[in-house]
Order: C-alpha cells, then sequence, then structure tokens
C-alpha cells in the first residue's frame, strides 16, 4: 500500500468499551462534481456529469454525499454513526478515497480557475441617468 493511500486510511483503533473510534486526516469536506444521484434496480448510482461516468453507490455512500461540502469526517461520523454501521462508514470513506484518486465525483483543482473567471466577469447592468454622460462609467 502506497504512502498516500495509507494516508488517506481511516484508522481505527478498539477502545475499552468495545466500540470503534475513529482518528481521522480530513478527507471532506470537498467540492462535489455536478452529480445526478439515482436509483435503478434498488441500486442507487451517482452520474458524475463533468466525467460522464457512471459510479455505483452505497446507501451510506448516498447519504455521505448531502454532507460532504459541508461538513468534515469527525461531523459526518456523528452525523452518520447513530444509523450506520462503523465498518459501513469506514468502508464509504476508502471507496471516496479510491473514486478521488481516478478523478471521479470530486474537484481535485481542475476548473477552478475557469470558475473563478466566469463568476468575476458576470453581467452588470448600466441604468443611464439623464444629464450624466454613459462613457463616464468605467466597469
Amino acid at each position: 500500500m502506497n504512502g498516500e493511500k495509507l494516508a488517506r486510511r481511516k484508522l481505527y483503533q478498539l477502545n475499552e468499551t468495545k466500540a470503534w473510534r475513529i482518528t481521522v486526516q480530513d478527507f471532506f469536506p470537498k467540492t462535489l462534481h455536478p452529480l445526478h444521484i439515482f436509483e435503478e434496480d434498488a441500486v442507487l448510482y451517482a452520474a458524475d456529469l463533468e466525467k460522464a461516468r457512471i459510479v455505483e453507490l452505497s446507501i451510506v455512500m448516498a447519504e455521505m454525499l448531502k454532507f460532504a461540502q459541508t461538513q468534515n469526517d469527525q461531523e459526518i461520523q456523528q452525523t452518520l454513526g447513530n444509523s450506520y454501521a462503523d465498518d459501513d462508514i469506514s468502508e464509504a470513506f476508502e471507496r471516496f478515497a479510491a473514486l478521488e484518486g481516478q478523478g471521479l465525483l470530486f474537484n481535485r483543482g481542475e476548473g477552478l480557475r475557469t470558475t473563478f473567471v466566469t463568476e468575476r466577469q458576470q453581467r452588470k447592468l448600466l441604468v443611464a441617468i439623464p444629464g450624466i454622460a454613459v462613457d463616464s462609467f468605467t466597469a
């Protein structure tokens, strides 16, 4: 297992009460590609519209995507920990790390400059006021 994969892997320790405690290096929050989540034949999928790929999701993964842009790993663990087993949550983190390594679901920096430039160059409304020359306004 290479160092990067090992660094991203979630480490678990069994404490005295035999409950799993998660020690994380933050994977989330992340910026998502445009996604379309759908279900077919009782299986959940995410269509990555930016990469034109479809990825099968577990129920836990689909739930995690709802919080992926706003919460960190520990917050997601706390939120979903009451509803799902820690092993399922851990597996979802590992699958997301693998998918990110393939360039799927998560933005790794591609297109951020383009998005920034587009937002800065939004259309502006120019209102002409009688008595004021229009050419005195500069954008």
